[in-house]
């Protein structure tokens, strides 16, 4: 069905070319690039195994038709790459994602339609949703295969739907099946599924922001996730904030994971005034571990922090608080605290810190990003050992 509908759009993209010859060329002549350069070195200090390093260089060069030139159609694509540059002598000690093998991929390769508020894509892409989403902490981003719908056409609501068939992790050479990627991560005997479905409506109104997920892991597990977001205006320098999110996970279809009963639940307080952010929060994962198959704490849950969370652990209760402050256009900062108690008398913390300096005038889209995060614990999970990590990102782009 998927290699239907995108030939489907092939030929109706080349329809519209052939009718119009000279808007093709113009969709072409004022199509658009972007892309990004990236320098990235990862050091992870073991505290009881053997150290990892890596240095990458790599980036993204990207093109897209201008649509309104053959009726709202466009293609588009990204080409990824991440070499080490022969820099990465021991390959024992390579850190995962900087990468252990180079990279050399086209990321993204999709026709799409633009207009009456929507936006409808086939074919490799990008996606942003809260538990499927680019993860991009590394050289190169998690890009996904399959549609997607966003309609935009009702003032302040957001439909968003997908199904993925495919998914290139960060440091991978090919697109896998969905079903084999989440099977193979979270424990299970590998095997190609139906893929991921996913419906998502996001409401805005004045400060309230509400959203409502519901994720179909076909033949493993389905997932309703749900959350709002409010700021308090006082008419001041000084904006409170609060904010609550749910979740649940329960087994469908083939139940190739296995049962599954396992509850989230979030809350999170904090005020902005003057450049600075500062926020409590706490998440509570109940009866079994929340399953987060395709993001790496980089999900929506309020108590990630760099290297530790509670995506796909065990049941517990976590805690964050954090501090972010913008000194200048150019320079930000974050600081943060993390402590996690799960179930069967485990726990950890990580303590962490980010610096991050956007150039300007000649040297503007340039930026280095330096981020530290270090993981200790009583008694950890053996998913999360004693470690401290650090990563240094040169990027530039245009």
């Amino acid at each position: 069905m998927l290699l239907i509908a995108k030939w489907l759009l092939c030929f109706g993209f080349l329809f519209s070319g052939f009718a119009q010859a000279a808007s093709l060329k113009q969709a072409f002549s004022e199509g658009k690039f972007a892309g990004q350069i990236r320098i990235y070195n990862n050091t992870l200090n073991f505290q009881q195994a053997k150290d990892q390093f890596g240095t990458a260089f790599g980036g993204r060069l990207a093109f897209e038709t201008k649509a309104e030139h053959l009726w709202g159609l466009s293609a588009g694509v990204g080409y990824y790459t991440a070499n080490d540059l022969e820099t990465n002598k021991e390959s024992t000690a390579r850190a995962p994602f900087t990468p252990t093998v180079d990279v050399d991929i086209l990321g993204e390769a999709f026709f799409r339609y633009t207009g009456y508020g929507t936006v409808a894509t086939a074919g490799r892409q990008l996606i942003d949703t809260p538990f499927a989403n680019p993860s991009d902490a590394f050289t190169i981003p998690v890009t996904y295969d399959g549609y997607s719908l966003i309609n935009k056409s009702i003032p302040g609501l957001s439909i968003n739907a997908y199904h993925m068939t495919g998914i290139k992790n960060r440091q991978a050479q090919d697109f896998i099946d969905t079903g084999r990627f989440s099977i193979g991560r979270l424990g299970g005997t590998p095997r190609d599924t139906d893929g991921t479905s996913i419906l998502g409506l996001i409401y805005e109104i004045g400060k309230l922001k509400t959203q409502a997920w519901h994720y179909t892991f076909d033949n493993l597990f389905q997932m309703q996730f749900a959350q709002a977001d409010y700021d308090i205006d006082l008419g001041g320098d000084w904006t409170p904030y609060v904010s609550a999110q749910w979740g649940i996970e329960k087994e469908t279809g083939d139940k190739l994971l296995g049962n599954l009963d396992s509850q989230l639940y979030g809350l999170k307080a904090g005020v902005k005034a003057y450049g600075a952010n500062l926020s409590f929060a706490a998440n509570k994962i109940e009866n079994q571990r929340f399953l987060m198959p395709y993001t790496f704490f980089t999900d929506a849950t309020y108590t990630n922090s760099m290297i530790s969370g509670m995506g796909n652990i065990a049941p517990g209760t976590g805690y964050k608080a954090m501090l972010t402050y913008d000194f200048n256009p150019q320079l930000w900062g974050r600081l943060g605290y993390s402590w996690f108690d799960f179930d069967g008398n485990l726990d950890t913390g990580e303590t962490g810190g980010d610096v991050r300096y956007k150039f300007s005038g000649d040297l503007e889209n340039l930026q280095v990003w330096f981020r530290v995060g270090y993981r200790n614990g009583g008694t950890p999970p053996a998913a999360l050992p004693d470690l401290l990590e650090y990563r240094t990102q040169v990027q530039y782009t245009f």
